[in-house]
């Protein structure tokens, strides 16, 4: 096949230079949220989470959320520069807060629960505070990265109040 400049051209599967490369590169330091958002949302992450603390405040998630990349990274094999990104935000019924997860790690589910069971209650009057599922590409695609960082999705017009890569 010719370019437009009549060179001769290799033609590759536009997933398999997503799989190399990923769809964006990761952006600078000081970034504004779209560009942090199109970044983490188009990363292929191995674990999906959500943690709903009793009377969670921002501080305290954000330690909790520490706590836990620490405790992974300590227990894993796999080194990779951003492995774990964590959102919080407001809870849509109180003035509390949550916080979704992304991982990737070659510790599976029940590994990842255990972490977290350490500092999140697993049920509370009947709610079920802590979800923790394998990132299903097939079924998700990118989705479920970008539903983990939100922009401005509450009836507040309040989206994720925190983000860490």
């Amino acid at each position: 096949m010719m370019n437009p400049q009549g060179k001769s051209s290799t033609l590759i599967y536009y997933k398999d230079i997503d799989s190399v490369f990923g769809k964006y590169r990761r952006p600078g330091k000081k970034l504004n949220l779209h560009s942090k958002r199109k970044y983490v949302g188009t990363s292929k992450w191995d674990i999906i989470g959500n943690m709903v603390p009793v009377n969670g405040t921002i501080e305290s998630l954000k330690q909790s959320m520490r706590f836990i990349k620490s405790f992974i990274e300590s227990k894993t094999k796999i080194k990779t520069k951003d492995w774990f990104f964590y959102s919080i935000e407001r809870n849509p019924k109180d003035n509390f807060y949550h916080s979704h997860f992304l991982i990737k790690t070659d510790l599976n589910v029940s590994q990842i629960e255990k972490i977290c069971e350490l500092i999140c209650e697993t049920d509370f009057g009947g709610s079920n505070r802590l979800w923790v599922r394998k990132y299903d590409f097939n079924t998700y695609q990118y989705s479920g990265s970008f539903y983990s960082f939100k922009l401005g999705v509450n009836d507040k017009n309040e989206g994720s109040v925190f983000n860490e890569l």
